[in-house]
C-alpha cells in the first residue's frame, strides 16, 4: 500500500504484505460448503483431501497419495521448508485482475438501525466490533486475503473450496512456465 498526497500521486509504499505475511500462525479459512472451518488436514472432508493430493473428489487415499495432499496443504498454508516443491520469494500469489477492496472502521450514521432507534443490536455489534480498517485482496495464490490497512498485517485469508483442484499446480516446479490464474 502507498500512501498518497491530495494531488493524487503516489506517496512512498507504507507497507509490503508480501515481506510481513508470516510462514506460520496464519488465520487460513475455508469454507465446505456448510460450515466455515480452518484450513488443516483434519478437518478437511476425504473429498477435499483428495483434489489437494491431486485425486479427483471420490477417491480412496493411499499413504502416497495423503502425504502428497497434505505437502500441499503446507505449501499453500506457508511452509517453505520442502525443497522437492517449487522455490517461491513470496508467500503471496502475484495480484492480477483483482480490485483491493478497502473497508473502514467508520459508522457510516446507519442509526435507524441501531438499537437505541427500535432496530435490533446487530448493527451496534458490527459497529463495535470493527476494530481494523481493512484491504481484501484475491492472489493467485489461491486466497483471498484481509490486511490491516494500517500495518500490513494479513489479519486471515479465505481458501474457497472451489480451488482445491488447482492448488497443487502451484506447488509445481514447473508452475512457473506453466501459470496459472485463480
Amino acid at each position: 500500500m502507498t500512501s498518497g498526497t491530495t494531488s493524487g500521486t503516489s506517496g512512498s509504499a507504507s507497507w509490503d504484505a508480501a515481506t510481513l505475511i508470516p510462514s506460520s500462525g496464519r488465520t487460513l479459512l475455508t469454507y465446505n460448503g456448510t460450515s466455515g472451518k480452518t484450513f488443516q488436514w483434519s478437518n478437511l472432508s476425504t473429498g477435499e483431501q483428495c483434489l489437494l493430493a491431486g485425486q479427483t473428489a471420490g477417491c480412496t487415499l493411499t499413504t502416497t497419495q495423503t502425504t502428497n495432499g497434505q505437502q500441499v496443504l503446507d505449501y499453500i498454508s506457508g511452509d517453505t521448508s520442502n525443497s522437492s516443491l517449487r522455490s517461491r520469494s513470496s508467500l503471496l500469489g502475484d495480484i492480477i485482475d483483482s480490485d483491493p477492496l478497502y473497508l473502514s472502521t467508520d459508522d457510516y450514521g446507519y442509526s435507524i438501525l441501531s438499537s437505541a432507534n427500535g432496530g435490533g443490536s446487530t448493527y451496534d455489534t458490527f459497529v463495535a466490533n470493527k476494530t481494523h480498517a481493512t484491504i481484501y485482496v484475491g492472489a493467485n495464490d489461491g486466497m483471498l486475503h484481509a490486511f490491516d490497512a494500517a500495518t500490513g498485517d494479513e489479519l486471515f485469508a479465505y481458501i474457497p473450496s472451489a480451488v482445491y483442484a488447482n492448488l497443487p499446480a502451484l506447488t509445481q516446479t514447473s508452475y512457473n512456465t506453466n501459470h496459472q490464474y485463480y
